[in-house]
């Protein structure tokens, strides 16, 4: 008898259901469920760690954030993603561009702030993930047209393969978080604009804005942290949004000289998604110098909690990705045990944001980084993904090991996949995020988790099938069909790696 044959059977059946324990397979059972999530667009993703930004802008090293939205599935309906918020960075196929504003009062990289402690000093942390900083110099003035060009994407199908149809006669929505600060010389008042030409033969421009349609920004000074302003493109004919960002309000800087004014990464994403509460979204953040210590020391609860808050959609999942950079202290020829005891107070301070903002407890996924240009010797990675896989096991995590999908460092495989450094090319991001989605569609139909497929698994989807549990709607269109029945079939007979 096939499998459909028992599927058809069992669907018939009253009593063909079953129980299973978890137990000792919490890990696989968590990845399989993860993975379920992704496929089925539940998925709200915050990745922390390293590699998984570009803060540079160098076009030869492609993040695997990036990677993974170039390779998301033509099935997964998308809610939204982060933006490169740093204006030295482009993005893929240079879908972002920055204009306007004097070399030397438009800075990007770390913005760090002192969070009012006991310690009369303070405590020095940073914005989550890339971040940028203008300055009005003294004497000076910013620029009357462009004064400052925030962002500006101007070729979203750059990085994701869907953009025109996801965004044409949609409401885009381009989300800034700013930085509240109790500084003296911190900017509080300032002016948005939206761009205002979204033809395709644009190019790369970013100079014409809705003048007449400014926004006037006032950011609260009550308290240190993280405040966002929206603007909403509706029904936009094309994927090409963006925002100017100006000094103040009324564009007179005589008596602001030495301020400044900070803000994060910029999120784009459809309004009707986020309001339903559906699709998937994905985001990243990095401090400092992207090592375990760095996010152990700098990264603030305080900061990450608004943050989260921040999200279109609630970050139901952490991916820990921390190990492609290491401190001496860390990795000296061994890997040292404060590496993980960094990673699991990272996770920890992140599960605790999420608690103190009164939003539910993420899941969890650990991540071993895959190795890229074999400078780093594999016994570094190994070392990691067991640390990381016994972390896991202790706290009922997932855990996904990207050096063994790959089987050998990423210059090893194809040297096209290796960029600058230790970094990969848009060949190697894609190459890796393609075998990730791969697994993820072979694993989401082992419902126990026992690391098999077997007729146990037909068990439980039938059961989530017949009381129409969120589990078994594997296409996540709300809707218990044949078509869930087909995906469940089609993954099924996959082997897995």
């Amino acid at each position: 008898m096939g499998l459909g044959d028992t599927i058809r059977i069992c669907l018939m059946a009253i009593g063909c259901s079953s129980t299973w324990v978890i137990g000792a397979y919490d890990v696989q059972f968590e990845n399989a469920k993860f993975a379920r999530d992704v496929y089925s667009s539940r998925s709200s993703i915050l990745i922390i760690g390293d590699s998984t930004t570009n803060p540079r802008g160098d076009l030869t090293f492609v993040s695997y954030f990036e990677g993974m939205i170039l390779e998301l599935p033509e099935s997964v309906e998308l809610c939204g993603f982060r933006i490169a918020g740093s204006p030295g960075n482009t993005g893929v196929h240079q879908y972002t561009m920055y204009s306007g504003g004097q070399p030397n009062q438009l800075v990007g990289g770390g913005v760090y702030v002192a969070i009012p402690t006991d310690d009369v000093a303070g405590q020095q942390v940073a914005i989550p993930g890339p971040r940028n900083e203008f300055q009005i110099i003294e004497g000076g003035a910013l620029l009357e047209t462009g004064r400052v060009a925030s962002v500006g994407i101007t070729n979203l199908e750059g990085i994701y393969q869907s953009a025109e149809e996801w965004a044409t006669g949609s409401t885009l929505v381009l989300r800034t978080s700013f930085l509240i600060s109790d500084q003296a010389s911190s900017l509080r008042s300032f002016s948005l604009a939206k761009l205002s030409d979204h033809d395709h033969d644009a190019g790369n421009n970013v100079r014409e804005f809705d003048i007449d349609e400014e926004i006037d920004v006032q950011l609260g000074s009550s308290r240190v942290g993280l405040e966002y302003v929206d603007l909403a493109f509706p029904k936009v004919p094309t994927s090409r949004v963006g925002l100017l960002l100006r000094g103040d309000s009324n564009n007179d800087d005589g008596d602001e000289s030495g301020a400044s004014l900070a803000w994060g990464d910029h999120v784009l994403f459809r309004e009707d998604k986020s309001l339903d509460d559906i699709g998937f979204y994905l985001d990243s953040i990095s401090v400092g110098g992207y090592t375990a210590k760095d996010h152990d020391e700098h990264l603030d609860d305080e900061l990450l909690g608004d943050y989260l808050q921040q999200a279109p959609r609630q970050v139901n999942t952490l991916m820990i990705w921390i190990g492609q950079n290491a401190e001496p202290d860390e990795w000296n020829g061994v890997l040292e045990p404060i590496w993980i005891e960094r990673i699991e107070r990272v996770t920890d301070r992140a599960i605790a944001a999420s608690f103190s903002n009164n939003l539910a407890e993420p899941r969890v996924i650990l991540c071993t980084p895959p190795n890229a240009n074999a400078v780093y010797p594999s016994l570094r990675f190994t070392a990691m993904n067991q640390a990381l896989a016994a972390l896991a096991e202790k706290r009922g995590w997932g855990h996904f090991d990207f050096q063994s999908l790959i089987e050998q460092s990423l210059i090893s495989l194809d040297p096209s996949f290796l960029g600058p450094g230790a970094h990969p090319s848009e060949s190697g991001s894609r190459y890796v995020s393609s075998l990730f989605y791969s697994h993820l569609d072979c694993i989401r139909t082992d419902y126990n988790g026992d690391g098999s497929k077997d007729f146990f698994d037909v068990s439980i989807f039938l059961e989530h099938y017949l009381n129409q549990n969120e589990e078994a709607d594997l296409n996540g269109d709300r809707v218990f069909d044949f078509f869930d029945v087909s995906d469940f079939l089609t993954s099924f007979a996959q082997q897995c790696d």
